[in-house]
């Protein structure tokens, strides 16, 4: 008879400031801290900030004296988020998960182990994206859309690395922060009322 349970926990905190000044300039700032208990004690927090700016063209004076002109702004923002999903409840710990044989006495007995090596240092895995875009709408919003150019880089990503059998890792893998992605490039949407 055996039986296996899980615990979890995470506990965010979340703040923002909004600024419009004349109903034409916006500003954005945001701040994220979340701590999970899938990490160390020494780097469970991650701290995930962002900014965004706008600029509505179309609230401008000399922007009103064009009439078919009925959307145009101009944005921009930078922001980090953070990751912990690939990462079970306890594999930054070690546990007592593994049976051993060995010769007590004369007689077979058993006991546990630790499951294998385990990673203390593996720490959120983050990503830092920069957004410009223009959204526009004409004649009434007839014609209306948007174009964004995005760049975005995950860096410190969470896969599970092979490691020797010789160091002491049962599977012959553990969680590791590895590498970087990168992603960047232009998204264009255009919507019409034909009729």
């Amino acid at each position: 008879v055996s039986s296996y349970t899980d615990h979890l926990q995470l506990i965010s905190f979340f703040g923002r400031v909004n600024y419009t000044y004349k109903d034409t300039y916006l500003f954005t700032v945001t701040l994220r801290g979340d701590a999970t208990s899938r990490f160390s004690k020494d780097n469970r927090w991650g701290a995930f900030p962002s900014m965004a700016l706008a600029w509505r063209i179309s609230e401008e004076d000399f922007a009103k004296e064009l009439s078919w002109i009925s959307n145009l702004k101009l944005r921009a923002s930078i922001g980090l988020t953070g990751n912990n999903a690939n990462v079970g409840p306890y594999d930054t710990q070690s546990l007592a998960g593994t049976k051993y044989w060995y010769n007590y006495g004369g007689a077979p007995a058993y006991g546990y182990g630790i499951n294998g090596i385990t990673n203390t240092l593996l720490t959120w895995e983050k990503t830092r994206e920069i957004n410009v875009g223009l959204d526009f709408g004409f004649l009434n919003n007839r014609i209306s859309g948007s174009i964004d150019w995005y760049n975005k880089v995950s860096r410190d990503l969470l896969m599970e690395q092979l490691t020797p059998l010789e160091l002491g890792s049962s599977t012959g893998a553990m969680m590791n922060n590895v590498g970087k992605v990168k992603n960047t490039g232009v998204e264009i949407s255009l919507s019409t009322v034909n009729v």
